[in-house]
């Protein structure tokens, strides 16, 4: 049964930071065993993980392959970096425990062909977890967030706001356990909501 809240942080100087940090410590620490990142960036989900036997990342630019790895000598998180593109994933059928997909979905160009690769690599008892950027729920700030998008997507790597990411999530056929919407209260906070869930296979 799928469990949907919705939240708001208040917390520090930046909320929106400690809302995504607090994010990130929920859907990872209890993850375990073998796990694929994608959108591991510079490696903020590591201080995160618990029991994970090793953490394999997708990920062609070599700045941040090269953060990744002095950030899993600093956690202890055995990392290991693959240069590959998420919608052709270089790796054997059900070969991950879980999926990490950290604003990954938001800037993929094709997220329909992206959620088919985790379906192919996840194992059939595994989760797929994620925290993305989301279409606002209301028409004027959906809006907006159409307006904004093509600049934030040059600025940011190819972000987008304005994506139905659940939705592609559930089209892809993955069936939501938990799902919460979060608004930071910092600059624009309902031009910004994004998703914390976890997914599974039927």
């Amino acid at each position: 049964m799928e469990h949907v809240t919705q939240r708001a942080s208040s917390t520090g100087r930046a909320p929106s930071r400690a809302c995504a940090e607090d994010a990130r410590r929920s859907l990872v620490e209890p993850l375990h065993g073998t796990i694929l990142e994608l959108g591991a960036g510079s490696g903020a989900n590591l201080p995160h993980y618990k029991g994970v036997s090793r953490v394999v990342s997708v990920n062609r630019s070599r700045a941040s392959a090269a953060a990744l790895v002095r950030a899993s000598v600093r956690t202890g998180v055995p990392v290991s970096v693959v240069a590959a593109m998420p919608d052709r994933l270089p790796f054997q059928d059900r070969a991950f425990d879980a999926v990490v997909s950290t604003m990954a979905l938001c800037a993929a160009p094709d997220q329909a062909a992206v959620l088919r690769e985790i379906r192919r690599v996840l194992s059939p008892d595994g989760v797929l977890v994620f925290l993305e950027h989301v279409r606002a729920r209301s028409p004027w700030t959906a809006g907006v967030q159409d307006v904004v998008t093509p600049v934030v997507r040059h600025l940011r790597g190819g972000c987008r706001l304005n994506v139905d990411t659940v939705a592609a999530i559930r089209a892809a056929g993955f069936r939501l356990s938990v799902l919460d919407i979060l608004e930071p209260r910092a600059g624009v906070p309902r031009l910004v909501p994004f998703v914390r869930g976890r997914a599974h296979l039927p």
